[in-house]
């Protein structure tokens, strides 16, 4: 009977620890429903058209940027511990997924976006967070302030109703020079999305593209280092935004 109180206690504790919700809840109180239930109507109307962006920086539809924003924020309601965290879709990552997977097909989007949380829940469970101590603050401010630029510089070209392919920095400000003269300032289109959610369930391990037919290990080649990189500049990212609050 002891030897199942004791399992009983661990597991327990093991929830309490992992699991944050259970330490939250039972505190809860209506004054925080309210002041939640404002906060996410504000954060929502924010997050849409946000999203919507997004989704066209990762050279998707629309739909996409819209599933991304509020799956992440479900996950993390029940398992995160800082609120000033970015959960979801950002610019950065945006453009970091179609670095790795521009001209290929959706299903490598999707099966790159598993495979870094994949990732960065093994750092997770190996406790590889203590790596972020090694980064220094110069590092933490250098990447913040070019991440910031390159976000700029990328959606410069949607914002004039441009259409143009870019390999990196310095080629899309020398594309956006160079297509001035056919900037549409008054450029404005509306979309019709897709309905509905999509079905729930695990990422393509195969795909086509073309004639040729990549199965699992074929498309981690074709992603390549986009599966350690993405995962990593994520971390990078959460922790800029971190420091920014905390130091």
């Amino acid at each position: 009977m002891k030897d199942l109180q004791s399992v009983t206690s661990k597991g327990k504790q093991l929830l309490l620890r992992h699991v944050s919700i259970f330490r939250w809840l039972p505190h809860y109180t209506k004054l925080d429903a309210v002041g939640d239930l404002v906060a996410g109507v504000t954060l929502g109307l924010t997050m849409m058209p946000q999203a919507i962006a997004y989704a066209s920086l990762a050279g998707l539809s629309a739909q996409y940027g819209l599933y991304s924003s509020f799956m992440g924020g479900l996950v993390y309601m029940m398992f995160g511990t800082i609120k000033e965290v970015s959960i979801g879709i950002t610019s950065l990552m945006a453009l970091m997924t179609y670095e790795y997977t521009q001209d290929l097909p959706v299903e490598f989007v999707i099966l790159l976006t598993f495979l870094s949380g994949c990732v960065q829940l093994m750092m997770g469970l190996l406790d590889l967070g203590i790596l972020v101590d090694f980064i220094s603050e110069p590092v933490t401010s250098g990447f913040t302030t070019a991440t910031s630029l390159i976000i700029i510089v990328s959606q410069m070209k949607g914002l004039l109703g441009l259409r143009f392919k870019s390999n990196g920095f310095v080629d899309n400000v020398w594309q956006l020079f160079k297509h001035a003269g056919e900037a549409k300032l008054w450029d404005c289109v509306m979309g019709q999305i897709k309905p509905g959610l999509p079905t729930f369930g695990l990422p393509p391990f195969s795909a086509q593209v073309g004639n040729t037919t990549y199965s699992f290990l074929g498309m981690c080649e074709k992603l390549g280092s986009g599966i350690i990189m993405v995962p990593v500049v994520g971390v990078l990212a959460n922790v800029a935004i971190a420091k920014a609050f905390y130091i």
